[in-house]
C-alpha cells in the first residue's frame, strides 16, 4: 500500500549548506551507475524489498519520461563519494503537473545527519521557481522512517 503526502511551499524555500557536502546535478552516462549504486544501497533490507534496476530501468523510468531533465537529479557528495539522490518528477496532465519527490535516497550512514532535507529543500526551491506551491511524495506504508522523515520535513495526508 503507498502512503500519499503533500506539502504546501508558503514561501521560497531555503537552502541551507550542510558542512563537507556538496550538491550537484547529474552530468552524464557515468552518473547512471552512480545513480543504480546508491539506491541500492540506500534500499536495502527494506521490506518490502525494492527491486534492482539496470542501466535500462534507469533510461526508461528516468531518462524516458517526458519529465526528465539533468538539472532535476541531483546527487549529494561528501569527500567524493556520493551518499545521497533526489530527482523531481513531474505528474499529471501538461496543464495540470505536480512536482513530486522521486526516488529520495540516502546510504544509510548518512541517514539522519542533513542529506535528505538537503537535497528535498533543492527539489523545494527548483519547484518554487518553476511556480509550483504543492509538492506531492508517495512512500509505501510500511517504511516508517521515510514517512517520518517526510513528516518531519512538513509533509502532511
Amino acid at each position: 500500500m503507498v502512503v500519499q503526502l503533500s506539502k504546501h511551499l508558503g514561501e521560497v524555500p531555503l537552502i541551507e549548506t550542510l558542512h563537507g557536502v556538496q550538491v550537484r546535478h547529474y552530468t552524464d552516462g557515468k552518473d547512471i551507475v552512480f545513480w543504480l549504486r546508491l539506491r541500492e544501497l540506500a534500499f536495502d533490507g527494506l521490506r518490502p524489498q525494492v527491486r534492482r534496476w539496470t542501466e535500462l530501468d534507469f533510461r526508461q523510468e528516468i531518462m524516458g519520461q517526458r519529465w526528465w531533465q539533468p538539472d532535476r537529479l541531483w546527487f549529494a557528495e561528501r569527500a567524493g563519494r556520493l551518499v545521497g539522490t533526489v530527482t523531481l518528477a513531474l505528474r499529471g496532465a501538461p496543464d495540470r503537473e505536480q512536482p513530486v519527490v522521486h526516488w529520495l535516497a540516502v546510504l544509510p550512514e548518512y541517514q539522519g545527519h542533513g542529506v535528505g532535507r538537503l537535497l528535498l529543500a533543492h527539489l523545494e526551491k527548483v519547484s518554487w521557481d518553476l511556480g509550483f506551491r504543492d509538492v506531492a511524495v508517495e512512500s509505501h506504508c510500511d517504511w516508517r522512517q521515510a514517512i517520518e522523515f517526510y513528516r518531519a520535513c512538513g509533509f502532511t495526508g
